[in-house]
């Protein structure tokens, strides 16, 4: 009968798999419960007392898990491995199996087994159930907003309180009160296209009527300002000390919740296969405005202002382009030759129709920043009039006339037919910047759940060298290194991806440079692992202090020689 070199490989693997069962429960659910904790510490008090049904708030913070579990899967893989290498080498079994002629590689190989299989689970559950949840959370936000829109206020946002025609904008709101007081005030009126209106406030409040269905805003020590498009070299303002505007029916009174998928779906609430799709026609659409921005910068020298126009206007329309091939690409065919079902998208807006929508919304979103203010409440307007702060209403502010020569530059001689050039290219620069961050969202989002995924097996590659390297570090080395990884981690995703974002680097690295780099140290450890040698008895971080001061004479050692 053979002799067996060394230990049985199954009972290694099952032993060392066993010793991270605890550990990853424990932090899975203990950093799970606190970020959820901290949610529902800022949302309980906007949806209890409200008037909403105790089932719908428990629902909108059951649909937050998905996303939680999403971010915290990682972290636990990372604060298990650190934990139970941690505790095999304080307890010298790291130094027993390589004494039996175990390797590093077999014995790390098992957790490399395990954070494999958490991101494949991870994967398929980012995937398939946190885009589900995440879209009904989106759908419930918005059934909770109709019957109270205070509810998605946010600072230093502009807030769409009637969609394409009010807009409101707070430097800082105060929930703590009934009445929702706000500072910084600015309303938005796009309702009349043909004035432009602004309403400034220093102070205000804002609550629903009586009824239910209006929303009243209350402002304080503020001005209008409104400028008529007819007539754009005239400015009529109007200071008030306290004015009270009403919003008509902005609220739907009695709570109805909406079916799930009744309305379209976002990056974040959309499977990899559906972004996949999404970003085949936003590349059609990158590729048309592209070629429509090099027609009007590069035009033919006889070309006329209507030509161009033209070209313009046919830019738009759909272009053919092979689907991207990447990661995304790969796991749609696997997903296809497996015959799993994927979630359909809503509706999906016809090739160029992508563009121009987001175009509209930039130009609105554009638009606010210079023309806006709300419909008047008449039945209760107060206007009081004040020597230092009233000016009246309809005071034409006319411009004074410009001195002799100026005006009269180029921009003023500048042909008819160079303007419309001009205005073409800077809307075709336009529709080409929002056609290529609609590429990059719907690729950066892709690639993001592929990288959180792939950061569990990364974790276990970087977390057990280090863990095997200082084992007397305990749970303050777990909690140190996972505190540090964790930084690093998601500072360069956060950051990559406004970086992606903008345009400055491919989505590729900015989903997956941070996993590189984590990986290069890790494998660096790794290789150092089978030759460092270390037990309970050292291998601290007091030995390295120790080792770098005796190299200057001042350490343990350096003192004993001196004594002798």
């Amino acid at each position: 009968m053979p002799r067996r070199s060394g230990p049985d490989v199954t009972i290694i693997s099952k032993y060392v798999l066993r010793e991270h069962v605890g550990p990853l429960t424990f932090a899975l659910t203990a950093l799970t419960s606190l970020m959820l904790l901290q949610f529902i510490s800022r949302q309980f008090g906007e949806l209890v007392g409200k008037g909403l049904p105790w089932s719908v708030i428990g629902e909108f913070f059951l649909l937050s898990i998905p996303f939680t579990v999403a971010l915290t899967v990682p972290m636990s893989v990372l604060v298990a491995v650190l934990y139970a290498f941690s505790r095999l080498a304080g307890e010298n079994e790291v130094t027993a199996m390589k004494a039996s002629g175990v390797s590093p590689w077999r014995l790390v190989s098992p957790a490399v087994g395990g954070g494999l299989f958490c991101a494949l689970v991870l994967l398929a559950f980012s995937d398939q159930v946190l885009p589900r949840a995440n879209h009904r959370l989106k759908t419930l936000q918005d059934d909770i907003s109709q019957t109270k829109p205070t509810f998605l206020l946010k600072e230093q946002v502009i807030n769409s309180v009637v969609e394409g025609k009010y807009y409101l904008k707070a430097g800082k709101i105060d929930r703590a009160s009934d009445k929702n007081l706000l500072r910084e005030v600015v309303i938005y009126d796009l309702a009349d296209p043909t004035r432009r209106r602004t309403i400034y406030a220093d102070d205000g409040a804002v609550q629903l009527s009586t009824n239910g269905r209006d929303l009243v805003l209350d402002l304080y020590h503020g001005q209008m300002q409104e400028l008529a498009s007819d007539k754009p070299g005239q400015l009529n303002r109007l200071f008030f000390q306290h004015d009270l505007i009403r919003f008509k029916d902005v609220a739907s009174g009695d709570f109805k919740q909406t079916e799930a998928g009744a309305s379209s779906k976002s990056d974040r609430e959309m499977s990899v296969c559906e972004m996949q799709r999404r970003l085949w026609q936003a590349s059609g659409s990158y590729e048309a405005a592209q070629r429509e921005y090099d027609a009007v910068r590069h035009p033919d020298t006889s070309a006329t202002a209507d030509s161009r126009a033209a070209a313009s206007a046919l830019g738009l329309a759909p272009v053919r382009v092979p689907e991207p091939r990447g990661i995304g690409w790969a796991y749609c065919r696997l997903v296809d030759f497996l015959h799993v079902k994927d979630v359909e998208a809503a509706t999906l807006p016809p090739s160029g129709q992508v563009v121009r929508q987001a175009a509209r919304q930039n130009v609105a979103r554009r638009d606010t920043v210079r023309r806006d203010s709300v419909r008047r409440d008449t039945t209760r307007r107060v206007v009081p009039r004040t020597a230092d702060r009233f000016v009246p209403a309809r005071k034409v502010v006319t411009p004074a006339p410009a001195p002799g020569g100026i005006g009269q530059g180029p921009q003023s001689m500048r042909s008819p037919d160079d303007q419309v050039r001009r205005a073409q290219l800077a809307e075709a620069k336009l529709r080409l910047d929002i056609a290529q961050r609609a590429r990059n969202r719907y690729e950066i989002e892709i690639h993001k759940k592929f990288s959180l995924s792939a950061a569990c097996v990364i974790f276990v590659i970087i977390g057990a060298p280090i863990a095997v390297r200082f084992p007397r570090g305990g749970v303050g080395l777990v909690i140190g290194v996972s505190l540090l990884v964790f930084a690093l981690y998601y500072v360069g995703l956060i950051g990559g991806e406004s970086l992606a974002n903008e345009g400055i680097i491919p989505p590729f690295w900015a989903m997956w440079g941070t996993n590189v780099i984590l990986t290069i140290v890790g494998v660096v450890l790794f290789l150092r692992m089978g030759r460092d040698s270390t037990s309970n008895r050292g291998g601290d971080w007091s030995d390295k202090l120790d080792a770098l001061l005796a190299k200057f004479g001042r350490g343990p050692q350096a003192r004993l020689e001196s004594l002798s």
